[in-house]
């Protein structure tokens, strides 16, 4: 890994967010990171906690992103699908 790329890293994993927005951009953090092997984890120097992700990450990561999906409701790709599942159920 190169001094540019662990930068990078950093950057994405520490943001300069306002206090409302570092918890759930954390959850978004700790998740993405979470889908790394862990040599490439080591390499960018980023903080990991295998032991924890089945048990903290996934569970908060999900609710997460359902409260999310639930403010924003259904994409339109999503509805346009179901409507096209419907004409072929006719």
């Amino acid at each position: 890994m190169t001094k540019d790329a662990r930068r990078a890293a950093r950057f994405l994993t520490f943001p300069n967010l306002s206090p409302l927005l570092r918890v759930p951009y954390g959850v978004l953090a700790a998740a993405a990171i979470s889908l790394l092997p862990v040599r490439d984890r080591i390499a960018l120097r980023l903080p990991s906690f295998p032991p924890a992700e089945p048990f903290v990450i996934v569970p908060a990561t999900r609710a997460f992103l359902g409260a999310v999906g639930v403010a924003m409701g259904p994409s339109p790709a999503y509805v346009d699908a179901q409507y096209r599942l419907a004409l072929l159920a006719r």
